[in-house]
């Protein structure tokens, strides 16, 4: 079983937009922040990935790749049991 540590992340999110604008529209647009907790499953000297959801055989589900450049905070999240501890009822 994966032992993943449970976090909370807030950082600042990329913004895409196609098409033409005009500069004045440009201007008013600002970084929006994301909100994200879930289990740090990697991380590297560039990112973290999160993943929301863990199954019992390791599998994960709704993964987030975040820049590390981009973090405003992160903090580890209290547990009562690691996943791994956790009984099917």
């Amino acid at each position: 079983m994966n032992k993943s540590i449970p976090v909370y992340i807030e950082a600042y999110d990329h913004y895409s937009e196609l098409g033409w604008m005009s500069k004045s529209k440009l201007k008013k647009i600002k970084l929006a922040k994301i909100f994200v907790s879930g289990f740090l499953v990697e991380e590297t000297d560039i990112h973290y990935k999160v993943s929301c959801q863990i199954c019992e055989d390791g599998d994960i589900g709704d993964t987030f790749v975040i820049i590390k450049s981009a973090v405003i905070r992160m903090d580890k999240l209290p547990i009562s049991k690691p996943p791994s501890e956790v009984s099917r009822s």
